[in-house]
């Protein structure tokens, strides 16, 4: 499913599906009043759809996901990463999808995080609880940081995140300690292999030193062969000046720069930068395909006249 002209792009955003506060019609409303012509709704290791779709004869809706992965760093520690996977042609029924695997593991993150609040800061929070205070299906940090928000327990969710739930917080769980997720190299191959696009989502949240940053680029643009391969320089949470930096990043390691809001909800707009970059990377996309066509006739030729 293709569309010829394009107004604006979003390739990173969340649904109900994951922890994302809107159904997918109103992702599409919005995204329609904003005039976005493609769009990937990217839940955290969930498909929340497998096939390419064309709302309204004008928003092209491309399969995605965010998935949860790691790199280790120049001091061997490993680093949580999330990277995006983008399907133009659609995911196959044959992988699936990662929840199914994670679900169980992600529960004990979830009640690690709970004992701890309840153990070191006298906050007792139940399942229970938590699930009655979101709209959508993702138990994990954002479920309790809303939860201590509508319980008046903190103001918003930036100061839960500061005082219990982030690294420096005192209710801190790391993630990659509950849940073996892959390695970077792991998941870009992955997605490669399905015949998708991996793209290193907000790269500049990680908090690392120039040095593991430089060194998560080149990790991620060598873990592949492709040219079809991306960095999220477009991220609606980042100014103007860190915008120049990723593309001049992206430019020095060879990957093709996309856009993204990460948008949960309404209040956080979609963005809308220009499809351009989503035509960049689709015709990337496709010289990758004429060349493993090639070299795949090209073995297969040379195999027949081996034998």
């Amino acid at each position: 499913m293709e569309k010829q002209k394009y107004g604006g792009v979003d390739l990173h955003c969340h649904s109900h599906l994951s922890d994302g506060r809107d159904m997918h019609h109103i992702i599409y409303e919005a995204a329609s009043v904003k005039h976005l012509d493609v769009l990937s709704i990217t839940d955290h290791n969930v498909f929340a759809y497998r096939e390419p779709e064309l709302i309204n004869d004008s928003l092209l809706v491309v399969p995605g996901c965010e998935f949860d992965s790691y790199f280790v760093d120049l001091n061997d520690k490993k680093e949580s990463i999330h990277i995006l996977g983008i399907w133009p042609e659609g995911i196959p029924r044959s992988l699936d999808s990662p929840d199914t695997k994670y679900s169980m593991k992600r529960d004990c993150f979830f009640e690690e995080i709970l004992t701890k609040l309840r153990i070191k800061e006298g906050i007792c929070l139940t399942r229970e609880e938590v699930e009655s205070c979101i709209t959508y299906k993702m138990l994990g940090r954002s479920a309790i940081a809303d939860t201590l928000v509508h319980k008046h327990i903190c103001r918003t969710t930036a100061e839960a995140y500061e005082r219990f739930l982030s690294k420096t917080g005192s209710c801190y769980v790391d993630v990659l300690e509950s849940i073996d997720y892959p390695c970077i190299q792991e998941t870009v191959n992955m997605i490669v292999a399905n015949n998708g696009i991996p793209v290193l989502a907000h790269a500049l949240s990680y908090n690392l030193s120039l040095q593991d940053f430089h060194y998560l680029l080149h990790s991620f643009k060598s873990s592949t062969r492709v040219e079809a391969i991306g960095l999220e320089v477009y991220y609606s949470r980042y100014t103007q000046k860190q915008h120049s930096f990723l593309q001049t990043m992206a430019t020095k390691y060879c990957l093709y720069p996309t856009a993204g809001s990460d948008s949960h909800s309404e209040e956080m707009p979609l963005c809308q930068e220009p499809t351009q970059l989503y035509e960049d990377l689709l015709e990337a996309f496709r010289r990758d395909k004429r060349r493993a066509g090639k070299k795949d006739k090209w073995k297969m030729k040379k195999n027949t006249v081996t034998f």
